[in-house]
């Protein structure tokens, strides 16, 4: 088993995925009435185990990092719990960049902590519970987690998306909220920004089509000096301008019927595009070292970009206000997903439903009650506020409308640190993948001192468009298919992923794309579109 294990991970660490996306559907909805005062029951008594009488431990895997903070151990948080619980837990943390690395190194030493955070399985939690190395928590959900089953059981289209086809349960999911007012998948959190205030000393207004992109790019080009960047893997995250052209980057789906994206039509019209775009300087020149998540900053702060893609919470004015330029006109206005033509429907690549992220037990978590009645505390509003929010009075307040508002210990610290680094002194922000997610905390987070400026919604909310090419995120294949489908796939995808960038760069004859798609046919396209035609039919 190690070493089936082992050839799926090298595999896989080879790959990065070229584009994310997840949709959820909808289903019938019933409530079993008897569950409110059942959960009441079971919640009583998770409050008379914690906290434990005697010091207890439990070990958590996660991909974790913070510019201000060198230890998880030192957030006031995790010290905050242990005090409340009783249960010192040991976290082992790893660079999110190198999370898929790092956990195929854990498993080929088969020494597995109690808790594993995130997905990083390479062929699912099917595959892991085929492997024993994750644990079927089927039973022990029900009688450990009765905050998390409350809400499977008063929507039973989460309970569905939580579980594999076969009616197990092996992941516990985080369920995305704001501020635990309403359960909703996040605002789409990363998508494309350009430069308004230059838009505005040249008199054009926001690009829609891929024509008026073209346009754009090239005064940039002309007069500042500055091109657009690009995902290293030349198909950015959220699947930005390739969207105009009707595919994704991965699998996707199209009125009920998968599509492997680079072997479309669409998907050729999209290298020609960008490779005409690079040849003329309008994309980054060293767009294969680009980084999504550590680059566009600086790059848009020293005028290397005009356009290119960013995370949402620092769009708006908040680069200048973290210090990156002095330029008192500099602003990053947010841009829908474009569109081949105008009145064309703007695309978005991905979809973050209500559930998302998940943790796993691992078959040799020594305590497995323990480790479920402590992941459901992060449930309780009470646990989700200090989780997100950290103290109340020295890193949080709430105004007279009961909103929150973050303090100037976070929003204006002595030594100029960003806001959404001070935070993580205090919080785990992304909630390391337990309970709820709270997305709504970024909202005060990154407000400014101007009235003028639009908050995060707001800024976000140009790119929540349709999601319709999306896969449903909690799509699962059986043990059988999944083992099937990653023995051509892994291929299938590096093959993708090399044509992708060479193409753009005049490498590789675009007008040899047929044979480009017969290649990966060869080695087994047709048989993994099968397999998604039929998860998907189920």
């Amino acid at each position: 088993m190690m070493k089936k294990i082992l050839a799926i991970l090298l595999a896989a660490m080879m790959i990065v995925a070229l584009t994310a996306c997840g949709k959820s559907s909808e289903k019938e909805n019933t409530n079993n009435s008897d569950a409110p005062a059942e959960a009441a029951e079971e919640q009583q008594e998770e409050k008379d185990y914690f906290p434990r009488e005697e010091k207890e431990e439990l070990s958590v895997w996660v991909p974790w990092s913070a510019n201000t903070v060198s230890e998880i151990s030192e957030v006031w948080v995790v010290k905050e719990m242990e005090a409340r619980t009783n249960v010192h837990v040991e976290y082992f943390t790893v660079g999110a960049q190198e999370a898929q690395e790092q956990f195929g190194l854990m498993l080929a030493s088969g020494k597995y902590q109690d808790i594993l955070a995130g997905g990083y399985y390479p062929t699912g939690v099917s595959g892991g519970l085929q492997d024993g190395v994750l644990m079927d928590v089927t039973d022990l959900v029900p009688q450990y987690m009765p905050r998390y089953m409350e809400i499977l059981n008063a929507n039973p289209e989460y309970d569905k998306m939580t579980k594999l086809d076969d009616g197990k349960r092996v992941a516990i999911y985080q369920i995305n909220c704001y501020n635990n007012e309403r359960m909703e998948g996040e605002n789409p959190w990363i998508g494309t920004a350009i430069r308004k205030d230059w838009l505005d000393d040249l008199g054009l207004e926001k690009p829609v089509t891929i024509e008026d992109w073209h346009n754009v790019l090239t005064a940039f080009k002309d007069n500042y000096g500055a091109c657009m960047a690009l995902n290293a893997q030349g198909v950015n995250y959220s699947g930005d301008f390739l969207t105009a052209f009707g595919v994704l980057g991965g699998m996707y789906q199209d009125n009920g019927t998968v599509h492997f994206g680079p072997a479309e039509e669409g998907y050729k019209e999209y290298l020609k595009t960008m490779h005409q775009w690079y040849e003329e300087g309008l994309i980054d020149q060293n767009f294969t070292s680009f980084s999504e998540w550590s680059d566009p900053n600086a790059k848009f702060a020293t005028e290397e970009i005009g356009a290119g893609p960013i995370i949402g919470s620092n769009a708006g004015t908040i680069l200048k206000g973290q210090g990156y330029t002095e330029d008192e006109d500099f602003y990053l206005d947010t841009v829908a997903p474009a569109v081949l033509n105008a009145g064309d429907a703007s695309q978005y690549g991905m979809d973050i439903p209500v559930c998302s992220r998940s943790v796993t037990l691992s078959t040799k978590c020594r305590n497995p009650e323990l480790a479920l009645r402590y992941i459901d505390l992060f449930f309780d509003p009470e646990i989700s506020e200090i989780n997100f929010y950290g103290k109340e009075g020295e890193s949080f307040t709430k105004n007279e409308n009961g909103e929150y508002e973050f303090t100037d210990v976070i929003r204006h610290d002595p030594n100029g640190v960003a806001a959404s680094d001070k935070i993580a002194e205090y919080t785990l922000k992304a909630g390391e993948y337990f309970g709820f997610y709270n997305w709504a905390y970024a909202v005060p987070l990154v407000k400014t001192d101007n009235p003028d400026d639009p908050d995060l919604n707001a800024l976000q909310g140009t790119w929540k468009v349709n999601v319709d090419l999306c896969m449903p995120t909690n799509m699962t294949m059986t043990p059988e298919e999944t083992a099937e489908y990653y023995s051509y796939f892994t291929d299938i995808q590096t093959m993708a992923a090399e044509y992708t960038v060479k193409a753009i760069m005049g490498e590789e004859d675009i007008e040899q794309f047929d044979t480009f798609v017969a290649s990966m046919k060869n080695v087994g396209l047709d048989r993994c579109v099968g397999i998604q035609q039929n998860a998907l039919g189920r």
